[in-house]
């Protein structure tokens, strides 16, 4: 099966169930979360073990190593 790597723009309510839904799928992870404040990306993608943060919504577009 086919492995789906998300990466989540936002860190609200809405983004929040998005991605906890994604665990329970099984084949689908996240893999990087932005957001326009640094310091909430960081709190988010903690809470989803995600390593990769980004502090613009821009940045988490140029990613290519995740």
């Amino acid at each position: 099966m086919d492995r789906f790597r998300w990466g989540i723009f936002g860190t609200g309510f809405v983004a929040s169930k998005f991605a906890l839904g994604l665990k329970v799928l099984g084949n689908h992870e996240v893999v990087a979360v932005a957001s326009r404040s640094q310091e909430k990306a960081k709190a988010f993608a903690a809470g989803l073990k995600v390593d990769a943060v980004c502090g613009s919504y821009a940045e988490i577009v140029g990613l290519t190593n995740v």
